[in-house]
C-alpha cells in the first residue's frame, strides 16, 4: 500500500509590504487556499473518505476544485458529500470508490487533489500580536477485507497558518488650562486620548 496523504497551503489573500500572497500568513477577514493531495496507487481505494480538522478561529469558504474530475486523468469516482460554506470543525469529503485507471506509463501513484478556501474569522481568537493555527486532515480508506487502513506516518498530514492581529493600548491625559492642577469653575480642560497599536496587523 504506497497511498499518502500531504497538505500545504498554498495561497492567502493578504498581500502587501510585509507579507506575500503565498506565505501563509493572514490577518482577520483573510482567506487561505488550502491543497490536499491525495497519492493513491493504481487499481480501486474503497470508501475513501477525506477528513480535515479546521482550527478554532476559521471556517470553511468554498471549494476551489478537486481534480482531476472524474473521468479525466484516469480517475472514477463520485463526490457523495462535501463542506458547506460556513461549516467549521471538522470538513468531510466522502469520495467513495475511487478507481485510478492504470496507465502503463511507470507512474503506479497518482494523485487526486481538493482545493478550498477558508476564512480567519472575527472575535474568536486569543488576543496577541500573532498567533499559528495548525489544522489536520486525514485520508481514510479500507483494505481488500473491508478493514480501515490506519497509518499516521502517510496518511495524516498538518499545516499551520500564521495570523497577525493588532494588540491596541490605550492611555488618556487632561491638561487644563492653567496648567496646574487645580481646576477653576468655567476652566477648560483639554483631554488627549492616545491609542497605540504594537501588534502585527494594521488595526
Amino acid at each position: 500500500d504506497t497511498n499518502s496523504l500531504t497538505k500545504a497551503v498554498v495561497a492567502d489573500s493578504f498581500a502587501g509590504a510585509t507579507s506575500t500572497a503565498s506565505d501563509a500568513t493572514v490577518r482577520i477577514g483573510d482567506i487561505a487556499t488550502y491543497r490536499l493531495r491525495l497519492n493513491l496507487g493504481e487499481g480501486t481505494t474503497s470508501n475513501v473518505q477525506v477528513t480535515d480538522v479546521l482550527p478554532t478561529g476559521m471556517a470553511f469558504d468554498s471549494l476551489v476544485n478537486i481534480t482531476p474530475a472524474s473521468g479525466g486523468g484516469g480517475f472514477i469516482y463520485s463526490v457523495a458529500a462535501q463542506p458547506a460554506a460556513g461549516d467549521t470543525g471538522t470538513l468531510v469529503w466522502n469520495l467513495g470508490n475511487i478507481i485510478n485507471t492504470p496507465s502503463d506509463d511507470n507512474t503506479p501513484v497518482d494523485a487526486l487533489t481538493i482545493e478550498y478556501t477558508a476564512r480567519v474569522l472575527n472575535n474568536t481568537l486569543t488576543q496577541q500580536p500573532a498567533i499559528t493555527l495548525t489544522n489536520s486532515a486525514t485520508l481514510s480508506y479500507t483494505d481488500g477485507s473491508g478493514t480501515p487502513v490506519v497509518d499516521p506516518a502517510r496518511l495524516v498530514a498538518n499545516a499551520d497558518l500564521t495570523v497577525w492581529q493588532p494588540d491596541l493600548t490605550v492611555s488618556k491625559r487632561a491638561a487644563p488650562a492653567g496648567g496646574d492642577a487645580v481646576i477653576d469653575a468655567d476652566e477648560f480642560i483639554t483631554f488627549t486620548v492616545d491609542v497605540a497599536n504594537s501588534g502585527t496587523a494594521p488595526a
